[in-house]
């Protein structure tokens, strides 16, 4: 018997994140239908209940990298999930922003040929790196 299930789906960035999700469980045997919808957080699954189950779904959705749980009507803490996500992104650009000022410092030297001032710090390759790594690996590490 098909039965239709609402899914809270989170860690999506991009709508290239959706689609990886749909494609996945889409190919789970039993499941007929999927569909993610990126800006609302929301997933509806259609599949045979006698060929594989909501948690095996779940299973798969969370072994690529995203967080699924079955969807409920406690709005109270799904927002307070929101806010808690809201202010970690909020920090992710924070903190990247403060490391980036002093490589895009670095490179408006170069194209205005030496006239603004710039530490020799900032020009330090090994410094450049340092500050690089954090804002490709740590903050950066959703995209990758």
């Amino acid at each position: 018997m098909e039965k239709t299930q609402q899914l809270d789906v989170s860690g999506m960035h991009c709508a290239a994140c959706a689609m990886r999700i749909e494609k996945t469980v889409a190919k789970i045997d039993g499941v007929s239908n999927i569909q993610v919808n990126l800006a609302t957080e929301k997933g509806s699954v259609t599949f045979e209940d006698n060929r594989t189950n909501l948690d095996h779904i779940i299973g798969r959705i969370e072994k690529i990298g995203f967080s699924a749980r079955k969807a409920n009507d406690d709005r109270v803490s799904s927002e307070q999930e929101k806010e808690k996500e809201l202010w970690r992104l909020k920090w992710h650009f924070t903190l990247s922003l403060l490391l980036t000022i002093p490589l895009a410092w670095s490179m408006c030297s170069h194209l205005t040929q030496g006239s603004i001032y710039v530490p020799v710090l900032f020009n330090d390759p090994i410094f450049q790196l340092m500050i690089t790594m954090p804002i490709q690996f740590i903050i950066g590490r959703p995209f990758l």
